[in-house]
């Protein structure tokens, strides 16, 4: 029970990373060696830049980990069957691509413009985020039958909730707010010409990515647990013990 214990908080570090991973690869990979120094009007133009591999290989490897996640049995918030559908979402966003036309171009690949592929893809991001967001809020934030998250030993709990929460609605109202946006771009009143869409992208993929590294026991657990930045201060806290008692 314990190694499946690891394996869990294994693997919801390894969607965290990924999540935060994506924004900040694609981005510096487009500048560093696309030469593309100028944002795109949403992040998911970047699948049409130099930074297609990047992108569309961590989307993948995103979907391959939320498919075959393995939950609880008896799960009563059915977290299996919400990260399958997040899954097949992830490889919906990568194989049904938006039109690579914006207004800043770094584009290098080129297909025909297609509004159901858009649609597709708009839709498919939205619920995986959705998804993530749900999960964040409604999942992370259980507790124990029995526990008082007012007990001091619960200290650490109500930290991570409280975490777990801020993250799962800063992904949620950064989609809402997509959905707003992008409806009233067709109001010709319409002002904001910022790139509003990419920075609500990324904030929604940086915020379910911490939420999920925490929930991987990257930080803030239990006194009983030991981090990864404990275990990782540990190796090198044992490192230098070695180094000094040498001879």
């Amino acid at each position: 029970m314990e190694n499946a214990s690891i394996s869990y908080k294994n693997l919801r570090q390894v969607i965290g990373w990924l999540g935060v991973a994506l924004p900040i690869l694609v981005l510096s990979q487009s500048i560093q060696v696309g030469n593309c120094n100028y944002l795109q009007d949403s992040f998911n133009h970047y699948n049409s830049t130099l930074s297609n591999t990047i992108y569309n290989g961590i989307l993948w490897g995103l979907a391959i980990v939320l498919l075959f996640y393995p939950t609880y049995e008896n799960d009563p918030k059915d977290e299996g069957t919400l990260t399958t559908i997040a899954g097949l979402c992830a490889i919906g966003v990568s194989v049904f691509p938006i039109t690579p036309n914006s207004n800043s171009i770094c584009t290098i690949f080129y297909w025909d413009e297609s509004s159901l592929n858009a649609g597709i893809h708009n839709f498919c991001a939205g619920i995986m985020l959705l998804i993530l967001s749900y999960i964040s809020v409604s999942v992370f934030t259980r507790t124990g039958e029995g526990n008082n998250l007012r007990d001091n030993k619960h200290r650490w709990k109500v930290r991570r909730n409280y975490i777990y929460t801020t993250m799962g609605w800063i992904t949620f109202l950064s989609v809402a707010l997509i959905a707003m946006l992008t409806l009233l771009e067709n109001d010709p009143d319409f002002s904001f010409t910022t790139k509003y869409i990419f920075w609500l992208e990324v904030s929604a993929l940086l915020s379910f990515g911490i939420s999920w590294i925490v929930k991987g026991g990257f930080a803030f657990t239990d006194d009983s647990d030991v981090s990864t930045i404990g275990n990782v201060k540990q190796l090198f806290t044992y490192d230098d013990y070695l180094i000094n008692h040498e001879n």
